[in-house]
């Protein structure tokens, strides 16, 4: 039997780690769904009824949603639209409180 070994060494070789995906800035009904954790025609069920706080935009036949405002929404309980509308109308684009700003950061509640 040969004592000649395979290398199995990459030390000859650079690496370089792939860029972090780029979060979009806004989503159809189908990713935010999925965001969310719901089926989309639960998404729009709950859009009709007024359980879905962000309005979204409707551009050429297509409805997209804010990604930052699902966010700030989620960290704001999941208001039913008026609620989520009148937030906004009251306390305009600085309302966010420090427990929900810690949970957009880390994605979870902080110590208080």
């Amino acid at each position: 039997m040969s004592d000649a070994r395979i290398s199995t060494s990459h030390e000859n070789e650079h690496w370089t780690p792939a860029p972090p995906a780029l979060e979009p800035l806004a989503v159809g009904a189908r990713d935010l769904a999925r965001i969310l954790g719901i089926s989309e025609a639960t998404l729009w069920r709950w859009d009709a009824g007024g359980e879905l706080g962000p309005g979204g935009v409707k551009k050429r036949g297509r409805r997209l949603w804010c990604v930052a405002e699902v966010k700030e929404w989620v960290a704001a309980g999941m208001p039913s639209r008026d609620a989520w509308l009148a937030l906004k109308r009251v306390n305009g684009s600085n309302w966010l409180s420090a427990t929900a700003k810690s949970i957009l950061k880390y994605g979870e509640r902080a110590e208080e």
